[in-house]
């Protein structure tokens, strides 16, 4: 090892010698510099906040609140039937998608587009229902909407596996879209589902006609149903307490 053994130089006249290792302070001798604070403290009157945000932009957008459950819809037409596998990918395509993540209405464009139609074996092509025409997912989910006609998904195992992206859930509830059917659903996106009120529900036969389901929603997501989404619930309450102080 050079800093524990003698090294012989040459030429031979030199004096042999020895590495030191480096050495520094563990942590500076005067401290820390404390920066500079810039923190400010929010108004404790929080309804006069107003986060301003320019209506032409394409990245950003604020989310207005989804609507609360109204327990009426009935003989919803089926979006899409996807065929295999269906992740978050497929239900929420990443690439140049992602700059629009503030944006719920522009990357609502990438709604299911990578699902396969069991119907066509055929990505992004999907029959309306009303029309009889073919077109992509996420326009035929928005006329759907536009005219006040919710729809739902069918998928098969698994449905929604990969990674963590809210947005493939965001999008189907923005889009009009009120219940997920399938045969199991992956974990997390099951709970994001459920926070912006999408029903799930898992084949209990798939090989009847007509089909009983069974939801997974606990006490307490139901009232996330209930209230139109969590964030809905929250700012229910938020108001509430506020009222009451």
């Amino acid at each position: 090892m050079p800093s524990s053994h003698t090294l012989i130089s040459l030429p031979l006249w030199c004096s042999p010698f020895k590495f030191e290792a480096p050495s520094c302070y563990e942590l500076p001798p005067r401290g820390y510099s404390p920066g500079e604070n810039t923190f400010q403290p929010p108004p404790e009157d929080h309804a006069s906040v107003n986060v301003a945000l320019d209506p032409k932009s394409n990245r950003l957008q604020l989310l207005q609140p989804f609507q609360v459950w109204t327990g009426t819809p009935t003989d919803l037409p089926i979006l899409i039937k996807a065929k295999g596998k269906c992740t978050t990918d497929h239900i929420s395509a990443g690439g140049p998608w992602l700059k629009y993540r503030g944006h719920i209405k522009n990357i609502s464009q990438n709604c299911l587009i990578g699902a396969i139609n069991i119907e066509n074996n055929e990505a992004n092509k999907v029959k309306n229902q009303v029309t009889g025409e073919y077109g992509g997912v996420p326009q035929t989910a928005a006329y759907y909407r536009d005219r006040g006609i919710k729809w739902v998904v069918i998928g098969e195992h698994n449905y929604g596996e990969g990674s963590s992206r809210e947005h493939a859930a965001l999008e189907s509830r923005f889009l009009g879209g009120l219940a997920i059917i399938t045969r199991s659903f992956a974990r997390i996106h099951e709970t994001n589902l459920k926070k912006n009120l999408t029903l799930v529900s898992q084949h209990e036969d798939g090989t009847k006609d007509e089909i009983p389901l069974a939801h997974t929603f606990n006490k307490g997501q139901i009232e996330w149903f209930k209230a139109g989404s969590a964030l809905n619930l929250m700012a229910t309450k938020a108001k509430a307490k506020a009222a009451s102080a």
